[in-house]
């Protein structure tokens, strides 16, 4: 989907130039710009995975949540293995 990519690109550049920001009330801007670049990104990539009806968007956060999982409980000594 062409409007991902936009929007990834989007983000990508307001991300690298506020890395170089000086002011704190520009940087604030672009904060909020790029807060709401990640909602739109997320709506869109749910519209994308919605129209395939692939699923693949739910596995992949899945996966990541199980990781994330995984790595505090290996941290905690909480593992079972």
């Amino acid at each position: 989907m062409e409007e991902v990519a936009v929007q990834r690109l989007l983000l990508r550049n307001v991300y690298k130039y506020s890395l170089g920001c000086p002011d704190a009330g520009e940087y604030f801007h672009l904060a909020d710009i790029y807060s709401e670049g990640c909602v739109r990104l997320v709506r869109l990539l749910k519209l994308q995975d919605a129209a395939g009806g692939s699923g693949q968007l739910a596995r992949y956060w899945q996966a990541q949540i199980s990781a994330a999982i995984r790595q505090v409980s290996a941290e905690l000594g909480l593992d079972r293995d």
